[in-house]
């Protein structure tokens, strides 16, 4: 009991620590018209640049922490103390209700090992590193929130609370769509927040599921919500937060720039917001400028790579010895988008007799992939999307069976249906998982389309209550139910007397010499966890990598052909594995 106690404390630091420099922000240099919740997405903006601008110059060591956390925590209770631009109710009580149950759980997401904590740890040992990407390329990746997580060290516990994060960022989401539902109002904007609450009431039940993603997805809602309000009251304001909360959302995940498409609603004032911007929010093209230039510098210092692992921003190693190069990218690439495009389902659906390779899945399967792409379990949670949109509009429809047809449909929202239409079908060509947005991308194209030939009535405020405290009783008793079992399946005692504050697994490595430098060695194929620098998963032990250090900073350099030639080989293993072959270990732990 006393551990969900310092857990649940420790979620209202944080929280209060990421609400002061919303807070301080929005009122120094923003000013702009906020509540609770996007006064906290504001300051998890702050709190990414600053993480990445001076990791440049410094590791994100406790100290540098306890700095930022505790500034945080003095900027909140100077503003609370002086009531501006805060409110909290019972509202927020059962939001921090729902997100304490959330985080109670021994089940981490499934790549804390293989790059989560990693990248989190060597940010907060070192500053930044030359060619990172040369130890295990995922660390390379875009990694916007687990910059902002590497700032949430504490004594004793260490990393151990990073997670919280994910949580913290969707509590304040939750506490935005609160304030926007209004029960007295009518209208598309009521019935999506209605949906974006009942979907994520009965979807994101534990924090496991709250990897980068799912922040991303909240952010593309909001923005979504912001321009249906900007069609209604034409507020500029809804213009600002657009911008702002979709550059986050592209620093934390590339694929949210699909969001600009919303942006075709400002196509006749443009260039007069524009103007504004740079008249009156000169603080707005500010965080456009450094935003992005922070964070490619970041991507390039650490691969050789705009934005790895797009081929395009790569530069060739003559030009940056530290680059891991085109070709390694380019397999990268063809990789990741195979494995988006139904390459695994396919390979799966042949009892894995038939393992091609990414790059030749990619052009067998070039214009009918998504044959493939509906074997995959992702399937379903894209069904319950729909089923969801579906549910609440015939809700709609049972309380305004009468009036049901819109024939008052006003022409502006044939901009936004539009750019939804666009968003949507890019989506479907390029990303076709519903966690790379295509829980928004196809929600809001759906009730954008259903509004044209529907409107959308007031519904009774009993019905409405009612409805929720059955979703969250519903939420509750999931969770209620997982955290018994979790707790009588530990057999570790460790892992028991410190639940539910995470322990991390510790995975046992050997030390070899390599190039004069001693690398540890981790006896696990593929993930090194938070072993040592400088660490090789056991299955790139013979890698030719050579590290220096030039003015304390930290460059690796390795041989692109050789990381790549290993990359296929443990591709192979694995589909190898899968099939029963004898070509991979019996497990992913090597014995001495």
């Amino acid at each position: 009991m006393i551990n969900v106690l310092i857990l649940s404390l420790t979620l209202i630091f944080f929280s209060l620590s990421i609400l002061g420099y919303g807070l301080l922000f929005n009122n120094k240099f923003f000013k702009l018209d906020l509540n609770t919740g996007e006064h906290g997405l504001i300051g998890f903006f702050i709190l990414y640049l600053i993480s990445v601008f001076f990791n440049f110059f410094i590791s994100i060591n406790i100290f540098f922490s306890l700095t930022i956390l505790s500034l945080g925590l003095i900027f909140f209770f100077i503003f609370f103390f002086k009531k501006q631009n805060i409110f909290f109710d019972r509202f927020h009580l059962l939001i921090l209700i729902v997100g304490v149950l959330s985080t109670i759980t021994i089940n981490l997401h499934d790549d804390h090992l293989l790059y989560q904590l990693p990248y989190i740890d060597l940010k907060q040992q070192f500053k930044i590193i030359f060619g990172l990407i040369h130890l295990n390329d995922t660390l390379a990746y875009q990694h916007g929130l687990y910059d902002t997580m590497s700032l949430f060290n504490l004594p004793f516990y260490q990393n151990r609370f990073v997670f919280l994060i994910p949580v913290i960022f969707l509590m304040f989401f939750l506490s935005i769509i609160k304030d926007k539902i209004n029960l007295e109002n009518e209208g598309v904007i009521f019935y999506y927040c209605f949906f974006i609450l009942t979907l994520f009431l009965l979807k994101f039940t534990r924090s496991k599921e709250f990897g980068t993603d799912v922040p991303v997805i909240a952010l593309l809602f909001l923005i979504q919500i912001y321009s249906l309000e900007y069609l209604k009251n034409k507020n500029i304001e809804n213009f600002y937060k657009m911008i702002i909360f979709s550059l986050l959302a592209v620093f934390y995940k590339l694929y949210a720039v699909l969001i600009i498409f919303n942006f075709i609603i400002f196509y006749k004032e443009i260039f007069n917001f524009t103007k504004k911007i740079f008249q009156k929010k000169k603080i707005i093209l500010f965080l456009i400028i450094f935003g992005f230039s922070v964070t490619f510098t970041k991507s390039f210092i650490n691969s050789g790579c705009l934005n790895y692992p797009v081929t395009l921003t790569c530069v060739d190693k003559n030009l940056a010895s530290w680059s891991i190069g085109k070709e390694f990218a380019s397999y990268r690439s063809n990789h990741l988008k195979a494995s988006i495009k139904g390459w695994l389902p396919y390979v799966r659906s042949t009892n894995f007799n038939d393992l091609i390779m990414p790059e030749n899945y990619l052009e067998k399967f070039k214009f009918n992939f998504h044959k493939n792409v509906f074997k995959d379990p992702d399937l379903e949670r894209l069904i319950i999307v729909i089923l969801a949109v579906f549910i609440i509009f015939f809700i709609n429809i049972s309380f305004n069976y009468k009036s049901i047809r819109n024939e008052n449909y006003n022409k502006k929202y044939h901009t936004i249906l539009l750019g939804s239409g666009i968003s949507c079908l890019l989506w479907f060509i390029m990303l076709p998982h519903v966690r790379y947005g295509g829980y928004a991308y196809v929600s809001f194209f759906l009730f954008i389309l259903m509004n044209y030939f529907f409107s959308f009535k007031k519904i009774s405020k009993l019905f409405f209550i009612s409805f929720i405290s059955i979703l969250v009783f519903y939420f509750s008793a999931k969770n209620f139910k997982r955290i018994n079992k979790e707790i009588y399946s530990i057999v570790d005692q460790k892992i028991y007397n410190e639940f539910p504050i995470p322990v991390y697994e510790d995975i046992d490595y050997k030390q070899m010499i390599k190039n004069e430098i001693n690398f540890n060695i981790s006896k696990h194929k593929t993930i090194c966890g938070l072993i040592a620098f400088p660490c090789l998963p056991f299955h790139y032990r013979n890698l030719d990598i050579h590290i220096s250090e030039i003015k304390n900073y930290k460059f690796l350099v390795s041989n692109g052909n050789q990381r790549k030639n290993l990359l296929i080989k443990e591709i192979k293993e694995i589909n190898d594995f899968k099939r029963g072959r004898s070509g991979y270990h019996d497990n992913l732990i090597i014995k001495d």
